[in-house]
């Protein structure tokens, strides 16, 4: 099935769908979120999302600190995400978060969750991992194999107002010279 969007942020589609608007009594954006239960859940759950940080520390390093929202791809409420390294399935009884990004360490991960908000948070972590095949390839740990190209799995995470006219910083960090052949 093809997807079909009505009004004016989709001009073409009328011409690509072969279909006409007439008779149109308004005519603009609108932004819904139905009140009730649903609009109270989705505003609980902004507010959850947005202030409890998932926090991961490789080898006594910590390298991930961010709001569990915008980690796992829905930082404006715990909504489904599907996706190649992470998801959200909000079906599960109090949804699962589960994310697959490969992140070496050769002694220690230390993961947790900072709840920096007013409600309670209940829940668990699982973790689950394979052995490393040869950690001393790993530059990150000391390595000088063949292979020495794995680091340590880090996020960045700010928040701040834009200001119109100018440029949003949204990642300042130094990279590393890859060796020449």
């Amino acid at each position: 099935m093809d997807r079909l969007n009505l009004g004016p942020n989709n001009p073409n589609d009328e011409l690509a769908h072969a279909y006409s608007i007439t008779g149109a009594t308004w005519n603009g954006v609108r932004h819904y979120l139905y009140g009730g239960t649903r609009a109270t859940q989705a505003a609980a759950s902004l507010d959850l999302i947005s202030h409890l940080s998932l926090r991961v520390s490789f080898d006594g390093q910590e390298s991930v600190n961010a709001p569990i929202g915008s980690f796992f791809g829905s930082g404006l409420g715990k909504f489904d995400v599907r996706s190649l390294m992470l998801a959200i399935d909000t079906l599960a009884d109090n949804g699962a978060f589960t994310s697959w990004w490969p992140m070496p360490f050769t002694q220690s991960v230390t993961v947790s969750l900072e709840n920096q908000g007013a409600e309670t948070v209940h829940g668990s972590i699982d973790l689950v991992w394979a052995d490393w095949a040869d950690p001393t390839s790993c530059s990150a740990h000391g390595g000088s194999g063949s292979n020495a190209t794995w680091g340590y799995f880090s996020t960045q995470y700010q928040r701040a107002n834009t200001v119109s006219g100018q440029y949003w910083n949204f990642l300042s960090t130094e990279g590393r010279e890859w060796p020449t052949a």
